[in-house]
């Protein structure tokens, strides 16, 4: 009997150390059965490192390739899929996944879903429960928990697919299939940072929300560099400009508690810059057309590619970037500027100045520079002259994915050497849980924002720098 339990214990220890071996140098993938440690919140934390390695690995090196500063994030890549909420990790039911096993970052992602389901179903008394219930426990007719149990390689199909919906959507072609797959890392990073965002909006933590739109495929230095043209240094200036006239407030006038001048027939469409630096130049037209609205009762366009062309000499760089100022300098001194039917956009800068008299549309004979940082005059400014020209800093990531709600990001500076982009402020008014707004149209394309517009925090120690740089033309 000795002997026969000597020999069991033997192989007892035998075969423990050859599974242990197994483990250690098992397949990529492990499958292993959830325990409470594997789905703590340490554990979760462990797996998103883990998980996420190997793609920002990939990014890096693309990036490289690309000359481009890789992804400044240490999260993962993690499934867009609708519904999908971040609001814990805990212990998912084993019996509920097929096989029992899941790999790493499988358990990761089921354990988020569980909870999402499980929150859904608990609080679906309520119609926007209903609502949460319905997409975070479907997508696609399939289970949730079920569909993402699925081996990885079903995953990396479905956000495949992702990416290529949005390829489609925004019409978007890549020079190589290298560039492709690298656009391809970005847009899952940044999709996944939009819904992890939209949780804290969700639970009430931000006044804002955001989502994917036509800029999704760019790093954030890339966005910057290729849209937000506001350049107040004027390196390459070869003709002194003056400053503005002063802005003196309308006395004894009670301002009104909101303005919107789209409703008064004083802004034209939304308009996008596409890969043209030229914000200065769409909100310089947009302030000269509201004043000639004013004026006239007449809503034309103006062209902006006259002052793309032909603003270089008062200090202006095309679409690498400008400033309003100069812009309505040129226009006096040209005694005119075209209309946008006679001198279209062309979202280029290699073409000479090409104004011609007989495409006159209008003229201005000066501006008016408010205080820096006055938001008090600015908001006198909308509400007595009309939509006003002004800078911002719009170099948060959030900015670049914004689309509704009032926009404030603690990141955001008000100091004029970071102001970065010209933005155009038609309005102003008060949300009805209170938060105070100033409306401004943007020239990202109708499909960023609010259609093409943006609510900022109002009277929030000039976020943003909004009345850092403000300006209107005189007619």
């Amino acid at each position: 009997m000795t002997l026969t339990k000597l020999l069991l214990a033997v192989i007892f220890v035998v075969l423990s150390s050859c599974l242990a071996s197994s483990s250690e140098s098992g397949p990529r993938e492990k499958r292993f059965s959830i325990t409470v440690a594997d789905t703590n919140p340490e554990k979760a934390r462990e797996i998103e490192e883990q998980s996420g390695t190997s793609r920002r690995r990939k990014v890096r090196q693309f990036a490289g390739r690309f000359n481009t500063p890789p992804l400044l994030t240490k999260s993962p890549h993690l499934p867009s899929i609708p519904g999908f909420q971040n609001i814990g990790f805990p212990k998912i039911d084993v019996n509920a996944v097929p096989g029992g096993h899941l790999s790493e970052a499988q358990a990761e992602i089921a354990n988020v879903a569980s909870s999402a389901v499980s929150s859904a179903q608990a609080s679906a008394s309520s119609s926007a429960s209903s609502v949460s219930q319905s997409s975070a426990s479907t997508v696609g007719g399939e289970n949730f928990v079920e569909r993402l149990t699925k081996p990885i390689g079903e995953l990396e199909q479905f956000l495949a697919q992702e990416f290529d919906s949005f390829r489609t959507q925004f019409n978007k072609v890549y020079a190589t299939a290298e560039e492709a797959l690298f656009r391809k890392e970005i847009f899952i990073e940044n999709k996944k940072k939009i819904m992890k965002f939209n949780d804290e909006y969700g639970v009430g933590r931000s006044p804002f929300v955001l989502k994917v739109n036509e800029y999704a495929d760019l790093l954030t230095h890339e966005f910057n560099q290729l849209l937000n043209g506001f350049n107040r240094e004027n390196r390459n200036k070869t003709k002194e400009v003056n400053h503005g006239s002063s802005f003196i407030p309308s006395a004894n006038v009670a301002l009104p508690i909101s303005v919107d001048w789209r409703e008064a027939g004083a802004v034209t469409s939304v308009k996008s810059q596409e890969k043209c630096g030229a914000c200065y130049a769409f909100s310089a037209t947009g302030a000269l057309e509201g004043q000639i609205f004013r004026k006239t009762g007449q809503l034309r366009e103006l062209s902006i590619q006259n002052l793309i062309d032909c603003t270089r000499t008062y200090g202006n760089s095309g679409c690498i970037g400008g400033l309003m100022d100069p812009a309505f300098e040129y226009v006096r001194d040209n005694l005119g500027i075209e209309g946008e039917n006679t001198y279209p956009f062309e979202a280029t800068d290699t073409q000479p100045c090409r104004y011609k008299r007989e495409g006159y549309a209008a003229h201005d004979t000066g501006y008016v520079d408010l205080d820096e940082g006055d938001e008090r005059g600015l908001e006198s400014a909308v509400a007595t002259i009309g939509p006003v020209s002004a800078a911002i800093d719009a170099s948060q990531e959030s900015f670049q994915f914004y689309s509704d709600g009032v926009y404030y990001d603690p990141k955001c500076e008000s100091a004029a050497d970071k102001m970065n982009h010209a933005v155009l402020v038609v309005g102003y008014g008060t949300e009805p849980d209170g938060k105070q707004y100033w409306l401004i149209k943007n020239s990202y394309g109708t499909g960023w924002g609010i259609g093409g517009y943006m609510k900022i925090a109002k009277y929030a120690n000039n976020h943003c720098g909004i009345a850092t740089y403000a300006s209107y033309p005189l007619v």
